[in-house]
């Protein structure tokens, strides 16, 4: 099996974040309810709508960028814990082989 290369998957994975909090952000700016209402069903009951300032304050350019890097430092951190885990269980598996006897399995 091949390694990953942590800091690429890093990256990747943080940039991965950032897109997907922009694109939560204008979903947001378009229909706050029916996003609202999609991401209630991910908090198994809690009403995400509640902490919702009223009077339809719009989504600030501030807000999508504070959002998307913090996102993407987020994900860069897990990014790289997944990456890590993913190599160590990778050399697990590839000393486990070679002392059974299996090289040509890799």
């Amino acid at each position: 099996m091949n390694r990953l290369d942590t800091w690429k998957f890093a990256v990747a994975f943080a940039a991965s974040m950032a897109v997907l909090s922009i694109a939560c952000a204008v979903a947001v700016a378009i229909s706050p309810e029916a996003t609202i209402a999609f991401f209630n069903s991910f908090t198994h009951g809690i009403d995400l709508a509640k902490p919702i300032p009223t009077g339809d304050r719009p989504v600030s350019i501030g807000q999508v960028v504070a959002g998307a890097v913090s996102l993407a430092i987020v994900g860069f951190a897990a990014g790289a814990m997944i990456a890590g885990f993913y190599n160590l269980l990778v050399a697990g598996t590839r000393s486990h082989l070679l002392t059974r006897g299996h090289e040509e399995s890799l």
